[in-house]
């Protein structure tokens, strides 16, 4: 992994660079082949000349450079390679340009969106083995359940297997969960109550398991006049099992005091698993969903 605090302030840098040399004393490109003496060069000229301010940009964009070589050869990398890497998976704000993904052959602008991800399987009747989702995209055939069904926009809107469409990337907040159930009676509340009892979702950023919760902990989305407790009436609910209507998946942030958004980057791999602890009986072919919430950065069109 890259260095996040050094990284952030490169891709400061390379916005400013993104159109060329914007403030008159050249790109961190530049700087790394000069020797001390040209810096120090520059930077009496700038002086000379009274440019107090451009002498000072000349100095920071200057240590820049030998920070980015420092880490670069930490990794066996060139100065140039790194910054090519940092451009390939940045995503930073501007006032000035609005919202870009830089990439090595330029910028791509993106836009936020409110746009959760969703996906949703078929569960068998008796659910012993793990479920993973957005695993199967759009157009393809889910054979997890009893009955194989092609992926539509109802199922999903993930177009490629665990991964965003590049330059796309995803700002997550929090995970709810989504069951079809048996409608208002006993087996709607059996759905419920075993689903909660028996399984835990993981959520995997790379091969990595990021965040592990008990399905009971998780609010959940319901269709309407669900019967929790088997009677049609006094406790169905239409809309979230909560008061929150997502588990809080953001991370604190010491250096803000904030907690914040996990990123997930331009073709970084993720999933949801849930396993079962124990076969989990439940209505044939109940659709079985995890919503991530959050922001999508997609490219304007």
């Amino acid at each position: 992994m890259f260095d996040d605090d050094l990284e952030d302030e490169l891709l400061d840098d390379l916005e400013d660079d993104l159109d060329g040399d914007m403030d008159g004393v050249g790109t961190i490109e530049d700087y790394m082949e000069l020797s001390d003496e040209q810096i120090l060069g520059k930077i009496r000229a700038a002086k000379k000349a009274g440019k107090k301010k451009k002498a000072k940009k000349i100095l920071r964009k200057a240590k820049k450079a030998r920070k980015v070589a420092k880490k670069a050869k930490r990794r066996g990398m060139s100065p140039k390679q790194y910054v090519q890497q940092c451009r390939s998976t940045g995503v930073k704000f501007s006032g000035k340009q609005g919202l870009f993904l830089s990439e090595p052959q330029g910028c791509v602008p993106v836009s936020p969106t409110p746009q959760p991800l969703y996906d949703i399987e078929q569960m068998k009747s008796s659910q012993t083995a793990d479920i993973t989702f957005f695993a199967t995209p759009l157009g393809q055939t889910s054979s997890v359940g009893d009955t194989s069904f092609s992926k539509s926009d109802f199922h999903t809107n993930m177009t490629q297997s665990k991964v965003l469409p590049s330059p796309q990337q995803y700002a997550l907040e929090g995970m709810s969960w989504y069951l079809s159930s048996g409608g208002a009676d006993a087996n709607g509340a059996r759905d419920f109550t075993n689903m909660r009892a028996n399984c835990v979702l993981q959520f995997y950023l790379g091969a990595n398991v990021h965040v592990q919760v008990p399905l009971m902990a998780v609010p959940q989305y319901a269709p309407a006049a669900y019967a929790y407790d088997g009677v049609t009436t006094g406790n169905d609910s239409g809309w979230c099992t909560n008061t929150v209507p997502f588990y809080d998946m953001k991370v604190f942030n010491p250096k803000t005091g904030k907690k914040e958004p996990v990123r997930i980057k331009a073709q970084e791999s993720f999933h949801v698993k849930a396993k079962f602890a124990a076969a989990t009986t439940v209505t044939t072919d109940l659709k079985f969903g995890i919503i991530l919430h959050g922001t999508l950065f997609k490219e304007i069109r």
